[in-house]
């Protein structure tokens, strides 16, 4: 399974499109504040911080931006 990383995934569209992203991948998301589906992990951080988001990004096979 591909593992995908979802920045901002606790916003407007990332609560919308994260039921169908889990279902065909195994994500990972990272925002300031927790995503309301489970079963996903959830890092906790801001994409000012550079090491951070090169923190979130390891082991990702793809990225997917919401910010």
């Amino acid at each position: 399974m591909m593992n995908v990383l979802v920045i901002g995934g606790s916003g407007r569209v990332g609560t919308n499109i994260l039921p169908f992203l889990k279902s065909q991948f195994k994500l990972r998301v990272f925002d300031l504040v927790a995503p309301a589906a489970g079963e996903v992990e959830y890092v906790s951080g801001d994409v000012t911080n550079p090491e951070a988001v090169a923190s979130a990004v390891q082991g990702m096979d793809a990225v997917i931006y919401l910010v």
